[in-house]
C-alpha cells in the first residue's frame, strides 16, 4: 500500500555525513594529494545536495515553464537539424570571465574567420567590441531578457534556447531560433522523433558555456576554442567589465577562505519582481591550479564546470582539438593552452565564415509534423485526465478508510489496486513527479510510514493524491493551451 511515496522516495538517498578514511602512511607521504582529494569529494557531495535541493524547489516551476514552451518547440526546428552543419570551421565560445577584457579586441579583429558562440551574458561585451556572434545561447529558466536590452537584433540574429527558458526570452526577436531539450523532457523527445529527428542525450555541463562547447562539437566545428572561461579568480572580479555584473567585486572574508555572493545575486537580476534575489550565500573557496602553475581560488560550481570540460577532453581522446585561449584562470587538463593570436595564426578560416546561407537551408517544420505533435498532445490530455480520476478514487477511499472503520478492510484492498494502477501511470509520465516535489518533500518530513499507524499513513497518502490531482489538472490545461494556441508564447 502507498506504493507511490515508497517508490519515488527510494531515489533520493541522503548524501550527508560523508567520511574519508585513509591509511596514516598515505597521509604522511601524500598530504597535498589527500587534501585536494578531500576537497574534490566535498565539492562533489555538495554538488549532489545542491542539485537535489534545487530540483525539489524548482522542478514544478521548470516543468510548467517547459510545457508553456511546447508550441514553440513544435513550430521551430531543434538543434538536431544542425548536426555537422559547420564541419571543419573553427569555433570560439566566448564566456564572460574577467580575462575577456584582455583579448576581446583580438577576436574583434578576426571575427569573420571564426564561428562564434555567445552565452547571453557575454552578448553585451561582444556588442560593445563590435562583434556579431553567430549564435547566442540561453539555458536558464530565469527572466534574462535584460541581457538583450538595447541590443539590436541584427547584432546577434540567431538564438539557441533551452526548452525551459522564460517566456520573455522566447519572445526575443531573431532571424533563426533553434531549441535544445533537457533529457527529462520526454514530450520534446517524442515530438522530435515523430519529425524524423534522432534525439540524443546532450550534456549541458553545468553552464551555458559548456553547453555551447558541446553544441559546437555536435555541429562538426573544430577546433573548439574557449575565451573568457576563467573558472577561477585572480582578483576581486567575477565578470568582464562590459558584461552584465561586470562592476561586481567579490567580498572576501578575513580568513580568505569564503566570500559572500549576496550582493552579486541581488544586483544581477532586474528589479521587476520576476526574479526575486535569493538569500545571502557564503561559499567555501576551492583552490585549483592556474595556467602558470599558481594556485587560484574558485567556487565548487566553477570546479564542476572545469571537471566536466576535463572529462569531455578525456572522452574525446584527441579526436577533436580543444583549445583554451583564456588569458589566465584555471588550467583545464586535456586542453591546449595558447594565446588567441596564436590560435588565429594556426586555425583561423582562410575565407570568411558563412553562416546565414547554411541556416537558410534548414527546412521549416512541415505542417504534417505539427499536426502529428498536436495529435500526440491530445492523447496526453486523455491520459492525464484518466490519471487524475484514479488519484481522486484513491483520495476518496483514503478518506472513507479514515472515517468508516467497519468498511476499512474492503476499502484498503480496493485502494491497494487503484494505488498500484496510479503508480504505474506515474512511472510512465515522470513529468508528474516533477510537479509534486514540494508535496513529496512534505510527505517525507511527516515521518516514516513503516513506523506510523494507519491514520497517519492515510493522511500522508492523501497529501500526495491531492497533489497529483492538481498537477494532472494543470497538465491538461497547459497542454490544451499549447494545442489551441491560447497558452502558447507568441
Amino acid at each position: 500500500m502507498f506504493s507511490f511515496g515508497a517508490e519515488f522516495f527510494g531515489r533520493y538517498p541522503a548524501a550527508k555525513g560523508t567520511k574519508i578514511l585513509s591509511p596514516p602512511a598515505f597521509a604522511k607521504l601524500f598530504p597535498e594529494e589527500l587534501t585536494q582529494f578531500k576537497r574534490q569529494i566535498d565539492a562533489y557531495v555538495n554538488d549532489i545536495l545542491l542539485n537535489v535541493n534545487t530540483y525539489v524547489r524548482f522542478s514544478d516551476h521548470w516543468t510548467r515553464q517547459t510545457l508553456g514552451n511546447l508550441s514553440m518547440l513544435i513550430h521551430h526546428p531543434s538543434f538536431y537539424t544542425l548536426r555537422d552543419a559547420f564541419r571543419g570551421l573553427p569555433a570560439v565560445v566566448v564566456s564572460p570571465g574577467p580575462s575577456l577584457d584582455k583579448n576581446i579586441h583580438q577576436l574583434a579583429a578576426h571575427q569573420d574567420r571564426f564561428l562564434i558562440f555567445s552565452p547571453s551574458q557575454s552578448l553585451k561585451v561582444l556588442t560593445h567590441a563590435g562583434i556579431r556572434p553567430h549564435f547566442v545561447l540561453v539555458a536558464d529558466s530565469q527572466e534574462l531578457s535584460f541581457h538583450f536590452a538595447q541590443i539590436p537584433a541584427e547584432s546577434y540574429r540567431n538564438l539557441i534556447l533551452l526548452d525551459k527558458c522564460h517566456p520573455s526570452v522566447m519572445r526575443i526577436p531573431a532571424v533563426h531560433r533553434f531549441f535544445c531539450n533537457m533529457a527529462a523532457n520526454h514530450f520534446a523527445r517524442e515530438i522530435y522523433r515523430m519529425r524524423g529527428e534522432q534525439p540524443i542525450e546532450l550534456s549541458y555541463g553545468y553552464s551555458v558555456s559548456n553547453m555551447a562547447v558541446n553544441l559546437a562539437l555536435f555541429m562538426g566545428a573544430g577546433p573548439v576554442i574557449l575565451m573568457g572561461q576563467d573558472l577561477a579568480f585572480s582578483g576581486d572580479k567575477m565578470y568582464a567589465s562590459q558584461a552584465h555584473g561586470g562592476d561586481r567585486q567579490l567580498e572576501y572574508f578575513a580568513d580568505g577562505q569564503v566570500f559572500s555572493l549576496d550582493k552579486v545575486k541581488s544586483r544581477e537580476l532586474p528589479a521587476n519582481g520576476a526574479n526575486p534575489p535569493g538569500p545571502t550565500q557564503v561559499s567555501k573557496v576551492i583552490w585549483v591550479k592556474g595556467q602558470n602553475g599558481e594556485m587560484l581560488p574558485t567556487l565548487d560550481m566553477y570546479w564542476a564546470m572545469q571537471s566536466w570540460l576535463e572529462r569531455l577532453a578525456e572522452t574525446l581522446q584527441g579526436r577533436h582539438q580543444l583549445i583554451n585561449a583564456t588569458e589566465g584562470g584555471a588550467l583545464i587538463q586535456g586542453f591546449e593552452h595558447i594565446p588567441f593570436l596564436e590560435v588565429v595564426r594556426r586555425h583561423a578560416a582562410r575565407e570568411p565564415v558563412e553562416v546565414d546561407q547554411r541556416l537558410a537551408e534548414v527546412p521549416p517544420v512541415a505542417a504534417e509534423h505539427i499536426e502529428r505533435a498536436h495529435t500526440y498532445l491530445r492523447g496526453l490530455v486523455v491520459e492525464f485526465a484518466a490519471l487524475a480520476r484514479v488519484a481522486k478514487d484513491c483520495d476518496d477511499m483514503a478518506e472513507r478508510c479514515a472515517n468508516t472503520p467497519p468498511n476499512r478492510p474492503a476499502l484498503l484492498a480496493r485502494m491497494e489496486k487503484r494505488d498500484l494502477l496510479l503508480t504505474q501511470g506515474l512511472q510512465k509520465h515522470m513529468v508528474i513527479e516533477n510537479m509534486v516535489q514540494q508535496a513529496m518533500s512534505q510527505y517525507r518530513r511527516m515521518g516514516d510510514p513503516k513506523k506510523e499507524d494507519l491514520a497517519a499513513n492515510l493522511q500522508r497518502s492523501r497529501l500526495l493524491y491531492q497533489a497529483i490531482i492538481r498537477s494532472c489538472g494543470d497538465l491538461v490545461t497547459l497542454i490544451e493551451g499549447q494545442i489551441t494556441g491560447k497558452g502558447a508564447n507568441p
